[in-house]
């Protein structure tokens, strides 16, 4: 070994034992975490000359930074990422620490904040923070490289501050984590308590909704995107709704792009924009909704339908935040939200090159299925109870309640369509009723049964006697067969599809006179 590697490590060894001390001396007389955590990153920048260091907590799957160096308020506001994304939530998601030699040829770096520039080779350091074995933040820092730099060495002495701070970062990472189980809590019983959450159609007690209303509560304050799934009429957009109403974000703007009510070329133009400085333009300027709906929410309806291009820009819009318009050569940013609902199986559409499989992962990764109404019936009455109340006020009427035959048929119809179809037949009734009272045929001809218009072969009082019903259909079935061919036994089980010999037998069996039709049959004309 040479005297300037010998001298070199000396040095390096005694700046980790500089180091190493000076953070265990704040740690000790630590005031607060939020001033030990900036202490420790002055330490850093004073000792080994970082450029910029950060320290991120976990808030459920996203990480937030929670102390930094070298930062604005603006860029610490931008560094927000998923466990998984990029090479910090990588570090979190995987516990694993991370060296980055030139951020500059690295594809995994996202810069999320903006705050590298061109031209400099700068190496970034990512550990873990770990308590009781699970990973609650990160700690990382950016430094210029040189010849002497020894990044694994620095990502050593990095593992060890991140091991010595990781108690003091557990109390405000317990104390946001109560805060937030609090906040969500609260959101949860806002959203089945309130007469809002009635208003955004959110209505419901099975157990199922009640997955939905908590997962709606878990979502509403983050900025991730959702993807809501559901039959047509199960009431995605009214989810949608109610996410941005129980969210930061409720007094921002909330605009709906629905895929197949406009064509592919429109659906880009109305998302992103159109830029034309051409004016033979067969399209002027317009301003799309990532512009108009900055910091508030887009609501894509049926986005299984949206075309394969806006498809690729709308992936690239959540993977940076950025986009252009179309024709548009500048690059344009925006903090708007992305809440999508389709009933199509995106899974299928995957595996058959439908739809952008990276695109689906982004959107997946938060999804609500909202059940079908057959499969939550005992939440008919309470939304039929709703709607009344609905339509009364809409069409000054005053029912009052729905007959206990009415309720019957509500119960026994399987709802294709949906709450959308119950909504309808309410609102149907509620116009035809006469008094204060929905009987059973003010309701849709289509829940309409054999009781309610006094049609049906049963009996509601009485017990059936099933072996006597389907002798009494057969009857009726043949002797019908036997009018119509005259008596003619060969014909009528031919017509039936059965064979001559079952026709004969059952004639027999069910005492049917058969003569009786030969003798109503009129004459043949024969020729002489």
């Amino acid at each position: 070994m040479d005297t300037l590697t010998r001298n070199w490590r000396q040095n390096y060894n005694s700046l980790e034992m500089a180091v190493l001390h000076r953070i265990s001396m704040v740690v000790v007389h630590r005031t607060s975490v939020k001033k030990l955590l900036a202490d420790v990153l002055e330490i850093l920048n004073g000792e080994m000359g970082l450029l910029r260091g950060t320290v991120t907590l976990r808030q459920g799957d996203l990480l937030v930074i929670e102390a930094s160096h070298g930062m604005t308020e603006e860029e610490i506001k931008r560094g927000v990422y998923r466990m998984g994304e990029g090479v910090t939530g990588q570090v979190a998601a995987h516990a694993k620490s991370r060296i980055i030699p030139d951020i500059r040829s690295s594809t995994e770096f996202l810069n999320r904040t903006k705050t590298r520039v061109a031209g400099q080779k700068i190496a970034f350091i990512c550990v873990p923070i770990i308590y009781q074995e699970g990973v609650i933040g990160t700690l990382s820092i950016d430094r210029l490289v040189s010849e002497t730099t020894n990044l694994r060495r620095d990502n050593s002495l990095l593992e060890t501050i991140a091991n010595i701070i990781a108690d003091a970062v557990s109390v405000l990472f317990l104390q946001n984590r109560e805060r937030e189980q609090l906040l969500e809590e609260n959101r949860r019983l806002r959203l089945e308590l309130s007469d809002k959450n009635s208003r955004e159609g959110v209505i419901g007690k099975c157990n199922s909704m009640r997955r939905v209303i908590n997962m709606i509560a878990q979502v509403a304050s983050s900025d991730m995107p959702v993807l809501i799934r559901g039959e047509t009429g199960t009431g995605k957009k009214f989810v949608a709704n109610a996410i941005v109403s129980a969210g930061d974000r409720k007094p921002k703007a909330f605009a709906t792009l629905n895929c197949v009510a406009m064509s592919e070329a429109l659906q880009e133009a109305e998302l992103f924009g159109v830029e034309q400085n051409s004016p033979s333009a067969r399209m002027s300027n317009k301003i799309g909704l990532l512009e108009s709906a900055n910091e508030g929410t887009i609501f894509i309806d049926k986005i299984g339908d949206l075309s394969p291009d806006a498809q690729q820009k709308l992936l690239r819009y959540l993977q940076d935040g950025s986009f252009y318009r179309i024709n548009g050569k500048t690059r344009l940013k925006s903090n708007a939200r992305i809440i999508a609902s389709t009933g199509k199986n995106l899974e299928e559409m995957v595996k058959c090159g439908k739809f952008n499989e990276d695109l689906y992962l982004r959107l997946n990764a938060f999804s609500i299925h909202l059940p079908n109404l057959r499969d939550r019936r005992s939440d008919i009455t309470l939304l039929a109870e709703f709607f009344i109340n609905k339509f009364n006020k809409k069409h000054k009427k005053k029912v009052k309640r729905i007959s206990t035959p009415a309720i019957n048929l509500l119960m026994l119809y399987h709802w294709p369509a949906n709450v959308r179809e119950l909504e309808n037949a309410i609102e149907s009734a509620v116009l035809s009723a006469s008094d204060s009272v929905i009987y059973g045929y003010n309701l849709p001809a289509s829940l309409q049964t054999g009781q309610s218009t006094n049609t049906s072969k049963l009996s509601e009082e009485a017990e059936v006697d099933f072996t006597a019903m389907v002798r009494s259909f057969e009857r009726e079935l043949i002797s019908e067969a036997l009018k119509i061919h005259r008596g003619n036994a060969t014909a009528s089980a031919r017509h039936l599809g059965i064979s001559q010999r079952i026709m004969n037998y059952k004639i027999k069996n069910l005492g049917i006179d058969s003569s009786i039709y030969k003798k109503n049959a009129k004459p043949s004309r024969r020729k002489i």
